[in-house]
């Protein structure tokens, strides 16, 4: 993966990143994340993501903590839906409503509603208390390696160690 390294070096020469790659949305970018295949190429116009654009009212440790639950297997989906079956949210109608007439296939509905609610969770509680409470989900076995990934959103490596 070489994500760390490029949003280290956009953050380092205030660039944007212009990629392929979803996982951008989850880096604090100071310029931000351009959608390679919004990009029309004749007129450089595209769409420009930054992190608030997409996790409004999150900062960069909260945005961690939710795609590395998210994007690996730390605690079993069932876990984690019962945790989160407590969150409130003032938009959970409309966003269930949304859901229901985009996504026909139950298990997909019940995966998105998941990343939902952990976001809204998160941007409630925020992330010092999400973490607090989240890391007690994930077996004492797996929790370094949990903090190791999600620190690898926030503490992205130095210019310096990287070798082009």
């Amino acid at each position: 993966e070489a994500d760390p390294m490029i949003v280290r070096l956009a953050q380092d020469r205030n660039a944007y990143v212009v990629a392929a790659d979803s996982d951008y949305h989850l880096y604090d970018l100071p310029q931000g994340y351009v959608p390679l295949y919004f990009l029309k190429l004749k007129a450089l116009k595209g769409s420009l993501y930054q992190l608030d654009d997409v996790f409004t009212g999150m900062d960069a440790k909260g945005v961690a903590l939710w795609a590395s639950l998210i994007k690996y297997n730390f605690v079993k989906l069932a876990k984690l839906q019962n945790f989160l079956s407590r969150t409130l949210a003032d938009d959970r109608e409309k966003f269930e409503s949304w859901l229901n007439s985009t996504e026909p296939d139950e298990q997909k509905r019940n995966l998105i509603t998941t990343e939902w609610l952990l976001l809204r969770f998160i941007q409630h509680v925020g992330s010092s208390i999400a973490y607090t409470e989240l890391i007690e989900l994930i077996a004492l076995d797996d929790r370094q390696k949990f903090d190791q990934i999600r620190s690898n959103y926030i503490n992205v490596i130095p210019e310096a160690s990287i070798k082009t």
